[in-house]
């Protein structure tokens, strides 16, 4: 199978890609730090396609939650509050984990975890071939996606819309956490029915 070398690049969006070089930390995990730097990779074929469609999902999840996070700071100055508001609106309106993806979208807001409800559902339709789950870190306080077989070690791609940090990345060079639990998994090649707002 050919490899590639593809650089690591995190996706830009508006006000976030000013951060695109800081150190960042995990949400109620002071201690655990991780830093935003292009690196070269050597990829398959079909690993570059995920990261790329990765990547690609993480700009769409920021166009949908274009109001970003209440656990932000710069989103809640950039919005002037209104990102609480829809935030707490989010987490307070009844969900299960199977329509949290559709609520933050209407509330076009929503903190990692919903960040991670829409990147995987938008991730797991964009016809790749493996099965894409949201996955909840047990040794912090942060959702995300995990791309890949379970059984596949150190092949997997994860994908992180968290504001701050908003990559795709193998799974050798994802630090931000190593134990996890599985709260939604999506078969490969999901075919959702699109929703217009009319």
């Amino acid at each position: 199978m050919p490899h590639h070398n593809l650089s690591a690049r995190p996706a830009h969006s508006s006000h976030r890609s000013q951060r695109a070089h800081e150190t960042v930390s995990l949400p109620g995990k002071p201690g655990l730090k991780g830093t935003r730097h292009g690196c070269a990779l050597t990829v398959t074929e079909s690993q570059q396609q995920i990261l790329k469609k990765a990547n690609k999902a993480i700009e769409d999840t920021w166009k949908a939650l274009d109001k970003g996070s209440a656990n932000q700071l710069h989103d809640v100055i950039y919005t002037r509050g209104d990102v609480v508001k829809r935030t707490v609106a989010v987490q307070s309106t009844p969900y299960s984990v199977d329509n949290q993806a559709w609520k933050a979208a209407h509330f076009r807001a929503g903190n990692c975890g919903e960040m991670a409800a829409v990147n995987a559902l938008m991730l797991a339709s964009s016809g790749i071939s493996e099965p894409v789950a949201v996955c909840h870190a047990i040794d912090a306080d942060h959702g995300f996606v995990m791309v890949g077989d379970r059984r596949a070690n150190g092949q997997r791609i994860y994908s992180d819309a968290w504001p701050l940090y908003g990559r795709a990345d193998m799974e050798r060079n994802y630090d931000l956490s190593k134990h996890y639990r599985i709260v939604k998994e999506y078969a490969p090649r999901l075919r959702i029915r699109r929703y217009v707002r009319r």
